[in-house]
């Protein structure tokens, strides 16, 4: 009886997460950028 347009659950991802840290004022710009650097996305 599930939707197929839901989700069981909404996580958000690593950049999605990162970003509403960094809206809501938890993180710093620095900081939002290290974890970027740690995860990997900043390789190319």
């Amino acid at each position: 009886m599930s939707n197929s347009n839901t989700k069981a659950f909404d996580i958000p991802g690593f950049h999605e997460s990162t970003k509403i840290d960094f809206e809501a004022g938890l993180i710093t710009l620095e900081e939002a950028a290290i974890e970027f650097y740690k995860g990997g996305w900043t390789t190319s």
